[in-house]
């Protein structure tokens, strides 16, 4: 099975990314990391307002409602929910106990592995699910422990080479919607798993003894901006979407 998609971060506590899923509707946030616990649920708007005002504009991800309640019942069934203050309480996992993935919701490649039973078993999300199966089915993968032309994987997941990766990140931004923008926001600004490819220009002392080809080497991903640029979307603005989440939680505060 190649690189899981979606919260491959359950299996990589050392990643260093984090992201806030805003419920644009009812004030709600929802952060993701690779730290225990993985999901993070903030309902107090006290502690949304703080939160949000603390964050790089550019962490923060709009959701729906539908898309947000889905969220939060995927961390919920699966253990990695845990409470950001407030009502919400503490329901993280205890110490030492192994974090594991789940395919994202409305999708069946999305995720560490597939739910589907053939190639053309598609989820709700027809679109977002096609471009993780095309990732999953990259011809140019590095197993878990795998070496290959002077390379070998130490990670407990799958890695692509770079141009699987490049063709991922294409086919989300094509797609451009906001299931598409959270998929591509996870995977490339959380997760931030190394693609790999052959080193160009290749010397002669840089050809594999093994293999006769040329080295590979790791690289790290390229940050997806999700707001102008290369990112999924130019509006609105990063800081323009916070201003925006604080003032619709304004007049809820008190409750």
């Amino acid at each position: 099975v190649a690189l899981p998609l979606l919260l491959l971060l359950l299996l990589a506590p050392r990643a260093r990314g984090s992201l806030l899923v805003a419920d644009t509707h009812a004030g709600r946030l929802m952060e993701l990391h690779g730290d225990s616990p993985t999901c993070t649920l903030y309902e107090d708007r006290r502690a949304v307002e703080v939160k949000l005002s603390r964050s790089d504009p550019r962490r923060v991800r709009p959701s729906s409602p539908e898309q947000f309640d889905a969220l939060v019942r995927a961390c919920h069934d699966h253990n990695h929910l845990g409470g950001g203050g407030g009502p919400a309480g503490p329901l993280g996992l205890g110490p030492g106990l192994r974090q594991t993935g789940f395919i994202y919701p409305g999708t069946k490649w999305c995720g560490p592995g597939s739910t589907a039973q053939y190639y053309d078993d598609l989820g709700y999300h027809e679109a977002e699910d096609a471009c993780c199966r095309e990732h999953d089915h990259c011809p140019a993968v590095l197993e878990a422990g795998q070496c290959a032309q002077g390379l070998c994987n130490n990670a407990i997941y799958t890695k692509s080479h770079c141009d699987c990766d490049a063709r991922f990140r294409r086919c989300l931004r094509s797609v451009g919607s906001e299931t598409a923008n959270l998929i591509g926001s996870i995977f490339f600004n959380v997760v931030q798993v190394s693609c790999f490819k052959e080193k160009r220009p290749c010397f002669s002392e840089d050809v594999d003894d093994r293999s006769g080809r040329c080295r590979m080497r790791f690289h790290a991903q390229a940050r997806y901006e999700e707001f102008g640029g290369s990112g999924y979307s130019s509006s609105p603005s990063a800081s323009g979407l916070v201003s925006n989440l604080l003032s619709s939680i304004l007049p809820f505060r008190k409750r």
